[in-house]
């Protein structure tokens, strides 16, 4: 993915994303806070947490500084908590143990 976004083709970021959001592993209230997010904060959540890049690998494919890449992605993670509910624990959290 990184060779066809350096050679100029489709964006890895919304590639990620659109093919998880396909493959149904992420739920459409998600799919739809993740896109009202800024562009740039967008590709780095894509990148980091879709595509499991690392800072560096991110920051190199975007043109930016690692640093850039980390005010980004914590931006990004704080609008997405203010914005989405709280998840529903798993049935195996709910249960007591003796």
């Amino acid at each position: 993915m990184v060779a066809a976004a350096a050679a100029g083709g489709a964006r890895p970021a919304a590639a990620s994303f659109a093919a998880a959001g396909r493959a149904g592993g992420i739920s459409a209230e998600v799919r739809a806070a993740v896109a009202a997010l800024p562009r740039r904060q967008r590709e780095v959540v894509a990148l980091r947490l879709l595509a499991d890049y690392s800072g560096e690998q991110t920051a190199r494919l975007l043109g930016i500084s690692t640093g850039a890449v980390s005010a980004h992605l914590h931006r990004a993670l704080a609008r997405l908590r203010a914005t989405l509910p709280e998840p529903e624990p798993e049935p195996a959290e709910l249960k007591e143990t003796p």
